[in-house]
This record gives structure tokens, C-alpha cells and sequence, in this order.
């Protein structure tokens, strides 16, 4: 029904009214002259109805003939509105450059999602899909989808499969990445178990191998735990790679200082604006580059729908090196726990604490102490051939 309305429409529509005269005569002449009437309501007397603009010149015929009268109420539709603005060139062209530019930019991608990726950097894989020849702004009809695929899974050997779909001027990349098989245990090869720094034993566990210490007993780093050389009964030995667990209560501390040329001021630092318009990058004010630049994008959206239109904003900076005179005591200690935090990180994926304490200090340098009793597992793997501590018993 819309696209009847739409041609109706396109060629102009006249809403009219007739009154006096034979109106069912009138009505049967328009269908004998064949002219399209719709949206007919007869009250009394009157009669009301809408047509075409060439089905109106014809009803004067039909509307003398049967003695009605009738007059136009209403005119819409494209052909009015272009005679109302015949005189105004520029709208006409604006129409008409709006009409070329919705037709090109529908021939063209202007949106591409990357899905499946968890390892590998989306702006790695956008980087592959440009030099296969997918990237914002080209030719659908210039992109073979099987080819950039192979191009793409060919610059990045970590991806195991690859799709690529056009949908509308989106371009979909599906990616799944390659899974690491498991590392495999050399179970040739003997192997003691020793433990890696002091601590109070809670739990040890055996799966191949001699114990040398027991439960709630304490051990020094570097102590045989687990002996790769097994005694039989007759009093011939034998090497394995021993394998085990060690749960144990140890103590650790972290020192952290800053350093001051780990670190760096910015400074210098400019934006420059640009509005993203069908591939084109029109700068919205003039900022001189520095040495570091970093970009921005933001897509308009439309009722859900991703524009080709957007806006980036391209950050320009400069460095120096962080000079300890030049900052403030808490900028010291927040330098400081940045430090702090990626060994803290590090030491949590191996134990869990149980009590800390941290203390901090602002003055000159800035300094970070913690300190926590952890349980962790302290067994690891070293060959037979290396001399360990053996607990005594005396």
C-alpha cells in the first residue's frame, strides 16, 4: 500500500469537492472516462474525492455533463512542490547532488567490525583487512571477499579461520584464533623437586618420587622436597622425574621506589579536530603537530545505524623525562604504586595472602613496603645432578 502512495505521490495528487448536479451520474462518467478517484465520501449534496493531476482536467467533462460543481481543496505531491520552487535553482541541485551522493555512498563501505578476536588486536586485524583492500570509504564491487581473506589470515598466523561478509556497507570480519596445544611433560628426563623459597609445610603431595620432608616441617629455599632417585628393596636405585605438590606458609615482601626515569612528563600537548564526511577528513582547526601523535574516532549513530559520518581528534604530546624535583609529593607516591602494583599483580597469580601489611612514605624518594604471610605451592622442578640441602635428623 505504501508504494501506491508513494507513485501517487511522485505524480502529484488533487483532493477535490462537487456539489449540485446528479453526483451519481458523475461518478459513473468518471468511470466510464476511466479516471482514478479514491478516498470518494458522499454526504447530502456533496461529494469529496482525490485523483491525479491528469485525471482532474478530465472531470470538467464529466462534471458539465452531469451539472456538479467542483473546485480543488488541496494539491500535494513532488510535481507542485517543483513548480512551487521552480524559481530556486539551488534547492533543485542540493536535490539532485543528495540524490548522486546517496546512490555513490551506497556502493561503498563505510563500517567494518571485527568479531571472534580475543588475543589479537582489533587494530592489527583493521591494519590486514586495509592492505587486502578493506577499509572505510572502498568500492564493494573492488572487494573480493575470499581473496582479502586468505590476504588476512596470510599476514597473521595466529588466526585459524577467517570469514568476511558484506552486509549492506558494513563489512563483517570473523575471525577464531589458533589454540595452543598443552605443553607436554618430559617424563624422560630425571628431575628432583626442590623448593623455591623458605616456608612452613602444610600440605605435600606425591605423584612420582621419594619424599625427604614431611608435613609441618620447616624447609629453606633450595631444600630437596621430593627426590627424583627411588631406593628398592634391594638396595638398587633408580631415576624418575618426580612430580608433586607443596603447600606452604611463606613470607614475602615487596620494596617498591620510584624511579624517576622509568617515567615521563607530557607536555606540549595540542588537539587537532577533524570531521569524518564520506572518507574525507575536513580539519577543524589548525594545531601544529608535536613528536607524539594519538587518534580518536567517534561514528555518528542514526536510530541505531552507524553513519559515514563522524568525528576523530588526533592528540599531539611531547615527553620528558620525570624529574623527581619537578613533582609533587602524592604524584611521587602515585609513580610509586604504579611500580608497586605490577609486582603485587605477579605475586597474587601465584599465592594467596593471608595478612599484609603496606607502609608508604612520601619523602624523597617515595617508597612502598608490603609485607604478607602467603600459602603457595613452593615445589619446583630441578635436575638430579644439582646438589641440594638435605634437612638433618639428628
Amino acid at each position: 500500500m505504501w508504494i501506491i502512495r508513494c507513485l501517487r505521490l511522485l505524480f502529484g495528487i488533487i483532493a477535490f469537492k462537487g456539489e449540485g448536479g446528479f453526483l451519481s451520474r458523475f461518478i459513473n462518467l468518471c468511470h466510464e472516462k476511466r479516471i482514478p478517484l479514491w478516498n470518494l465520501q458522499v454526504a447530502g449534496q456533496q461529494l469529496s474525492a482525490q485523483t491525479n493531476i491528469k485525471g482532474y482536467k478530465k472531470l470538467r467533462h464529466a462534471a458539465k455533463k452531469s451539472g456538479v460543481r467542483i473546485h480543488a481543496t488541496q494539491k500535494k505531491g513532488f510535481p507542485f512542490l517543483l513548480r512551487k520552487n521552480r524559481m530556486r535553482a539551488g534547492l533543485l541541485a542540493g536535490l539532485v547532488i543528495a540524490m548522486i551522493l546517496y546512490a555513490g555512498a551506497s556502493q561503498c563501505l563505510w563500517r567494518i567490525e571485527v568479531n571472534g578476536n580475543e588475543t589479537i588486536h582489533a587494530k592489527t586485524i583493521l591494519a590486514a583487512a586495509q592492505n587486502s583492500g578493506i577499509f572505510r570509504g572502498a568500492l564493494k564491487k573492488n572487494v573480493v571477499v575470499s581473496q582479502a581473506a586468505i590476504e588476512i589470515r596470510r599476514a597473521i598466523p595466529k588466526i585459524s579461520w577467517i570469514a568476511v561478509n558484506l552486509r549492506g556497507c558494513t563489512a563483517e570480519i570473523e575471525v577464531r584464533e589458533q589454540i595452543d596445544p598443552p605443553s607436554v611433560v618430559d617424563q624422560t628426563t630425571p628431575m628432583n623437586i626442590i623448593a623455591s623459597r623458605d616456608g612452613y609445610i602444610e600440605q605435600i603431595h606425591i605423584d612420582r618420587g621419594a619424599a625427604q620432608v614431611k608435613n609441618n616441617e620447616t624447609v629453606e629455599k633450595g631444600q630437596l622436597l621430593i627426590s627424583g632417585i627411588i631406593t628398592k628393596k634391594d638396595e638398587t636405585q633408580y631415576a624418575v622425574h618426580a612430580q608433586g605438590t607443596c603447600i606452604a606458609r611463606t613470607q614475602r615482601t615487596i620494596v617498591t621506589q620510584m624511579q624517576s626515569s622509568d617515567y615521563q612528563l607530557v607536555s606540549s600537548m595540542k588537539k587537532r579536530k577533524y570531521l569524518y564526511f564520506f572518507g574525507i577528513n575536513i580539519p577543524l582547526n589548525f594545531q601544529k603537530n608535536t613528536d607524539k601523535q594519538s587518534m580518536s574516532e567517534t561514528d555518528f549513530i542514526l536510530s541505531g545505524t552507524f553513519l559515514p559520518i563522524g568525528k576523530k581528534e588526533e592528540v599531539s604530546y611531547r615527553c620528558a623525562a620525570a624529574q623527581q624535583a619537578d613533582l609533587s609529593p602524592d604524584e611521587s607516591l602515585l609513580l610509586c604504586c604504579d611500580a608497586f602494583y605490577l609486582q603485587y599483580d605477579l605475586c597474587l597469580e601465584t599465592c594467596e595472602t593471608l595478612n599484609e601489611t603496606i607502609q608508604k612514605t612520601t619523602d624523597q624518594p617515595a617508597k612502598i613496603v608490603w609485607q604478607a604471610d602467603c600459602r603457595e605451592n613452593i615445589a619446583v622442578e630441578a635436575p638430579v645432578t644439582t646438589e641440594y640441602r638435605v634437612q638433618s635428623t639428628e
